[in-house]
């Protein structure tokens, strides 16, 4: 096998191997290019725009669920703290009845 040094004679030995192929094979091989380069450059600019909107959906959805929890917890904090509340009240009211009951003996 040789080595082509000059640029000049791989253009020429490329040319050469192609022109000796069939007319219909040529037609393939480019057919194919062209479909290759397009498709490379379309999915490339697809990709980009797809990758952007699932980024920004992923984030809209991320959110939406921190906010359902979020919710969620507070209610649930919501009703601990309406107990306290109750408990609280009703400890001071034990606490006052139990003072007049006995002054004296202090708890």
């Amino acid at each position: 096998m040789k080595t082509i040094k000059n640029p000049q004679n791989r253009t020429n030995t490329l040319t050469g191997k192609v022109r000796s192929l069939s007319i219909f094979h040529r037609l393939l091989l480019a057919f194919f290019l062209v479909i290759i380069i397009f498709s490379t450059v379309i999915i490339t600019v697809v990709y980009d725009v797809v990758e952007d909107r699932i980024y920004e959906t992923n984030i809209n959805y991320v959110s939406q669920n921190v906010e359902a929890v979020k919710r969620l917890i507070n209610k649930e904090l919501d009703s601990y703290k309406s107990g306290a509340a109750e408990f609280a009240q009703e400890a001071s009211a034990a606490l006052k009845s139990a003072e007049e009951l006995d002054p004296d003996r202090r708890i």
